[in-house]
C-alpha cells in the first residue's frame, strides 16, 4: 500500500489573479510500509534543524520561510536557503516520489470561458491539477510490477474544491481510459461501471496541513516550482538578485525524485485529455524537458 500527500502553491481561487499566474499541485507518494519510520525520522530532523537555527514553529510555511516572514522574519537568508537545501535533499534520499502538476490558470480560465469540455467539469485550476495528480497515479500503479497495493491519497483542505473533486469521482470516468491506459475486460458490458481509479483506495482524504509533515513537503516542492516557473515563464520580476539561481538550483534538484514524465504528460495522440493538460501548461513547460530555456 502507499500514502500520496498533495498540496499546491499560487492558489487563484474562482478567477484569474495575475499575482498568482501559475497554480502546481505536487503529490509526495510513499510506501505504507516505510510511513511510520519516513514520519519519524522528518520530525527528528525537522525538530533538530529547528533547534540548531533557534526557531519556533509547529508548521512549516515554504513561502514564509523564503521570504523571511512571521516566525521567520528574524531568521538570515543563508539559514533560511539551507532549510531549503536540507529539506529536499532529505525527500530525494527517502526515495519519495514526486508527482508535479502546473497549471496555467489564465490558458484555464480562457478555455472555460469557451466551454471547454474539461475545464467546465473541473470548473478551477485547482481542481484540474488535482484531479491531473489522481490520473497519474492511477497510471503509475496501474500494471505496475513491484506495486505493492492501493494508494491512500490525502489532500490538503481546500473546502468547496474537496467536495467537488468528490463528486467528480463519482461521476462517469470512461473520458480517461485513454490517460490512464487502463485495459477493460471484453466481458464487461457497462463500462461505466468500471472502477476506473482503482489503484485509489476509496475517495482522497483531507487533512490540515499543520497535521501532516509530508503534506508541508509537498507545500515545499510546489512553493519551488511554482516561483521558478514564474521566473522563467512569465517572466516576473526577481524579488532579490540572484534569485532565479537559487530557485533553479532548488528546482533541479526535484527532477531526480520526479515520477516518469509520461505519467504526468502522456504523449497520446487524439486524447482530448490528455491534449487539455497539454494545453493548459505554462508556456516551456513540460515534465520531460522540465528546464524551461
Amino acid at each position: 500500500m502507499y500514502f500520496c500527500y498533495v498540496d499546491e502553491s499560487g492558489h487563484c481561487g474562482t478567477k484569474y489573479d495575475a499575482n498568482q499566474p501559475v497554480e502546481v499541485l505536487v503529490g509526495v507518494v510513499s510506501d505504507a510500509s516505510k510511513i511510520h519510520k519516513t514520519n519519524r525520522e522528518h520530525s527528528n530532523f525537522l525538530r533538530n534543524l529547528l533547534i540548531k537555527h533557534g526557531i519556533d514553529v509547529s508548521e512549516l510555511k515554504s513561502a514564509q520561510i523564503f521570504r523571511g516572514r512571521k516566525e521567520w522574519s528574524s531568521i538570515d537568508s543563508a539559514v533560511r536557503k539551507q532549510v531549503f537545501t536540507d529539506l529536499l535533499k532529505w525527500v530525494n534520499e527517502r526515495s519519495c516520489k514526486l508527482i508535479v502538476c502546473p497549471i496555467h490558470s489564465e490558458k484555464y480560465f480562457e478555455l472555460k470561458k469557451d466551454n471547454n469540455e474539461f475545464a467546465t467539469k473541473f470548473h478551477y485550476p485547482y481542481e484540474a491539477g488535482a484531479f491531473n495528480i489522481l490520473l497519474s497515479l492511477q497510471r503509475l500503479k496501474y500494471g505496475s510490477h513491484n506495486n505493492k497495493g492501493k494508494t491512500i491519497v490525502i489532500f490538503d483542505e481546500e473546502g468547496e474544491h474537496d467536495k467537488r473533486l468528490i463528486r467528480l469521482l463519482s461521476e462517469d470516468l470512461s473520458y480517461t481510459d485513454n490517460f490512464t491506459q487502463i485495459k477493460i475486460p471484453k466481458r464487461i458490458k457497462k463500462k461505466h461501471e468500471v472502477e476506473r481509479f482503482c489503484q485509489i483506495i476509496d475517495i482522497p482524504f483531507f487533512s490540515k496541513s499543520e497535521h501532516s509533515q509530508l503534506i508541508q513537503i509537498a507545500d515545499l516542492v510546489a512553493f519551488v516550482v511554482s516561483r521558478y516557473i514564474q521566473l522563467k515563464s512569465f517572466n516576473i520580476q526577481p524579488s532579490f538578485e540572484d534569485e532565479l539561481e537559487v530557485m533553479e538550483g532548488f528546482y533541479l534538484g526535484i527532477k531526480d525524485s520526479l515520477v516518469p514524465a509520461a505519467h504526468i504528460n502522456p504523449p497520446i495522440k487524439g486524447d482530448t485529455l490528455a491534449a487539455f493538460y497539454q494545453e493548459i501548461r505554462p508556456v516551456g513547460w513540460t515534465p520531460q524537458k522540465w528546464i524551461i530555456k
